[in-house]
């Protein structure tokens, strides 16, 4: 195994990476203790602050940061078509209504798949009890809402925007793009337009939380089902969409290079004439 390879990635990747992480505490300085308290009013167990709570949903976030990260990577790999052509599409038309629907059930279904495999992997015994679905909706509601909202509503910056027009930099999230030295450019994000969402998405876990308490065992099991559900149908839907997606763009291709084929037949057939 040659390991001066893989010295030499670490070497490259190792100060950029740095350097990304450094400017981003800088830009985010007042942001950063702000995300800090409201990951800390989720670490509450029985009115104290727990610590091991509170590094289980930073756990948490990493584990989803990498899964949304790799997942849109892989969307954009030629190997996922058709199965994931929407993205083709969502950033063709992105204004376009169908586009963000499609988005928007595609995000949703991130969440869905990552609570789908923890109820599966449970059936086998195998208890993912470190993965909390609380912290997981956090995650997938901040990260939706950001995309659907202040990306593509109120443009809050320009960082998403590059991601279409280079599909394999901005991936989203942000941490992810600087530890994978994933950025389109020098451009690193100021995450105040976060804290709404992220306060929003306590909120709205605090009312949930609530009302769930108050089910009794057999409703909680039947919503454990209906995400099972869920997914299969949110699957079963952006499948058909994307099927849908592909088959108009390849009938558009085909009819576009048969006309360019009968353009050049005719010039051909011109030239001929001219000659004889």
């Amino acid at each position: 195994m040659n390991f001066n390879k893989y010295i030499k990635i670490i070497q490259n990747w190792y100060p950029i990476m740095y350097s990304n992480v450094f400017k981003s505490f800088n830009i985010n300085l007042y942001s950063i203790p702000i995300f800090i308290i409201c990951l800390m009013c989720m670490s509450f167990n029985n009115g104290e602050f727990s610590f091991f709570k509170y590094c289980l949903i930073i756990f948490n976030l990493i584990i989803c940061t990498c899964f949304s990260y790799f997942y849109h990577y892989f969307s954009h790999m030629e190997i996922s078509y058709p199965l994931t052509y929407g993205y083709m599409y969502h950033h063709k038309n992105s204004q376009n209504i169908v586009s963000i629907i499609l988005e928007t059930i595609y995000e949703i279904q991130l969440f869905f798949l990552l609570i789908f495999l923890k109820i599966l992997l449970q059936e086998y015994n195998i208890d993912l009890w470190f993965l909390d679905n609380w912290y997981i909706f956090l995650f997938y509601f901040v990260y939706t809402s950001l995309h659907q909202i202040n990306y593509s509503i109120f443009h809050v910056n320009t960082i998403h925007e590059k991601h279409h027009k280079n599909y394999f930099t901005n991936l989203g999230p942000e941490t992810a793009d600087m530890f994978f030295c994933t950025k389109a450019d020098d451009e690193i994000e100021d995450m105040r337009h976060f804290i709404p969402n992220v306060i929003i998405g306590l909120i709205i876990i605090y009312f949930l939380k609530k009302y769930w308490i108050k089910l009794d065992d057999n409703v909680q099991l039947n919503c454990k089902y209906g995400f099972i559900y869920g997914f299969a149908g949110l699957t079963i839907l952006s499948l058909f969409i994307n099927i849908f997606l592909c088959n108009e763009d390849l009938q558009e291709y085909l009819k576009n290079d048969l006309n360019s084929f009968c353009n050049k037949r005719e010039n051909i057939k011109e030239i001929i004439k001219k000659k004889n």
